[in-house]
């Protein structure tokens, strides 16, 4: 494209002007890309082995150059504008299981059960009849093997906590039967159950005993197995603001586990045991 100062003024010119800009950035920063969308092991400070995403620092800019960067008009406010995007859940580094091993290490003969009536929701999503409610028998079968992973990363934006950059923050889910060298760790999770309806109302809680994800005719399955709670009020506690949860359990106190999609898992959820008062007896 030729031009002189005579088209400086031409709104197709500085619509180029603008593109260009825009394009040597991309070609610029398309280098850092990896390092911003694939984890990388890093020794921290702390003496401890992460896996890190790396992002940029704050740019600093006249006016002017903000108008440029975000492609606004002058008078408009600046917007931020992101090259690399977040990535909402995502599953550490695992290994394979077939079912077998997968209900011996679990100590749980009902994992393939599970499995079925999870894929039976999966694939009629639809259906009048819940998969708890069908028989067995009419759930897809699975004879595969499971990838197993002991975490999961959830990344979220938290406007309450201003720490993280643009309010984001990144936290890890465990699922393993050894932390550290020590005691197994299953964290518990938050999980998107009614999406019109606001707050907690909209949430479950359950605890998670298995990462795991696996292949279907052709659909990759990255899914979760965990024990539901149920609320024991439809209002938080008057004394602490809490909702108060308590583990759902089948009549011979086994726990009552279930399949979830790795997707409906919103973040963490930190559950405090709750005390009772009594006499102290020395």
């Amino acid at each position: 494209m030729i031009a002189n100062k005579a088209h400086s003024k031409s709104a197709d010119f500085r619509r180029f002007c603008c593109q260009l800009f825009h394009a040597s950035l991309a070609t610029i920063f398309s280098s850092l890309k990896p390092g911003m969308t694939i984890p990388e092991v890093v020794l921290c400070p702390d003496g401890h082995f992460r896996l890190i995403i790396w992002e940029l620092g704050p740019y600093i800019a006249d006016y002017p150059k903000q108008v440029l960067l975000c492609c606004i008009v002058q008078g408009w406010c600046p917007k931020y504008v992101f090259f690399f995007p977040f990535k909402t859940l995502q599953l550490s580094p695992g290994f394979k299981w077939n079912l077998a091993m997968a209900c011996q290490k679990l100590e749980l003969p009902e994992f393939p059960k599970l499995l079925r009536r999870f894929l039976y929701n999966q694939i009629y999503p639809d259906a009048q009849i819940l998969s708890s409610d069908v028989s067995i028998d009419a759930c897809p079968v699975f004879v595969g093997k499971i990838s197993v992973f002991y975490s999961a990363s959830a990344t979220f934006r938290a406007p309450s906590d201003p720490s993280g950059p643009r309010s984001m923050r990144c936290e890890y889910i465990r699922a393993t039967p050894t932390w550290r060298k020590g005691h197994s760790q299953y964290d518990c999770v938050f999980v998107n159950a009614h999406l019109e309806l606001p707050g907690m109302r909209g949430l479950e809680v359950a605890r998670v005993f298995l990462f795991f994800s696996f292949m279907h005719q052709g659909t990759c399955y990255p899914c979760a197995l965990v024990q539901w709670f149920s609320f024991i009020s439809d209002e938080p506690d008057a004394e602490t603001g809490y909702w108060m949860v308590e583990p759902d359990v089948h009549q011979d106190g086994q726990p009552y586990l279930a399949v979830i999609h790795l997707d409906s898992i919103f973040r963490t959820a930190h559950l405090v045991p709750a005390y009772h008062t009594s006499d102290f007896v020395r």
